[in-house]
C-alpha cells in the first residue's frame, strides 16, 4: 500500500554500518558524571510483555527518562550506579541485550512463524543458527534481514535477506525482501545453504575486505553459483 502511494520509497537507502564503530549498548558516562544505560532489542524485536516487565523494573530502580537509540534500542537515564547491574540482568532475563557489538546487532528479524500469520519460518531460531554456524559473516559491516515473508516488515534494503515462502527460502543480495531472489532454497536445505554461505565468505573474501563488500562484489550471480555447487 505504501509503495502505491509513495513510489519514491524504494529509492531510500539505509546508512551502512561502519565496521568497528562503537555501539550505543552498555554504559555511557555524561559530562556531569551520570551514567546512561544503552539496551538493544535482540534482532530488533521484543514481546510487549517482556518490555513492560523490564521497564517496570527500570522505573522501580529510579530510571527517570527513556530515549530512543539508533538501530532499535533505547537509553535509560537516571539509574543509580549501584542499580545498573541488576537492571542489566533484568534486561537479559526479558530477552534484551546489554552487550555491545554482538553479532545479533547486525540482524533484523521479523516476528516470524508462530507470531505472524504471514511468516513461513522461525526467524529467531534461524538467527541463532546463523550466528553459531557463520560467525565470520558478522564482522560489523553488513545488515542481515530475516524476513518470514516477502513483505519485509523488519527492514528495508539489506546487504543480505533470507525471505520465507511456501517453497522454502529466497536469498536476496542488497535489496528488498520483495525483490527477486538470487537463489531459492528448499525448506529442508537451509542447513546446507548456511554451510555453503560460510564457505563462500571464507574462500572468497579478499584481504581487508568486509563481509558486505564481499557479498556486493560477488553479487546475486556469484551467490547463486556458490549455493548451487555440487
Amino acid at each position: 500500500m505504501l509503495r502505491a502511494h509513495f513510489p519514491q520509497i524504494d529509492s531510500i537507502r539505509s546508512i551502512r554500518p561502519v565496521p568497528g564503530k562503537s555501539s550505543f549498548v552498555g554504559i555511557t558516562r555524561l559530562r556531569n558524571g551520570d551514567a546512561v544505560l544503552g539496551v538493544r532489542l535482540n534482532f530488533g524485536q521484543a514481546k510487549a510483555a517482556d518490555l513492560i516487565s523490564f521497564l517496570t523494573s527500570a522505573e522501580s530502580a529510579g530510571a527517570r527518562e527513556i530515549r530512543l537509540a539508533p538501530d532499535r534500542g533505547f537509553f535509560l537515564i537516571g539509574l543509580a550506579e549501584a542499580a545498573i547491574p541488576d537492571i542489566q540482568n533484568a534486561a537479559v532475563d526479558n530477552g534484551l541485550s546489554v552487550t555491545a557489538n554482538e553479532p545479533a546487532e547486525q540482524i533484523a528479524a521479523c516476528a516470524g512463524a508462530g507470531a505472524c500469520a504471514s511468516g513461513f519460518y522461525d526467524t529467531r531460531a534461524l538467527a541463532g543458527q546463523l550466528i553459531d554456524q557463520v560467525p565470520d559473516l558478522f564482522d560489523g559491516s553488513l545488515k542481515l534481514h530475516l524476513s518470514g515473508c516477502a513483505k519485509g516488515c523488519a527492514h528495508r534494503r539489506a546487504d543480505l535477506a533470507i525471505v520465507g515462502s511456501a517453497e522454502g527460502y529466497g536469498l536476496v543480495v542488497n535489496g528488498l525482501a520483495s525483490d527477486g531472489p538470487a537463489a531459492r532454497i528448499a525448506g529442508g536445505q537451509i542447513d546446507f545453504a548456511i554451510e555453503r554461505l560460510a564457505r563462500l565468505i571464507e574462500d572468497k573474501r579478499g584481504a581487508g575486505e568486509s563481509s558486505a563488500d564481499c557479498l556486493r562484489r560477488l553479487g546475486p550471480i556469484g551467490l547463486a553459483k556458490a549455493l548451487q555447487q555440487e
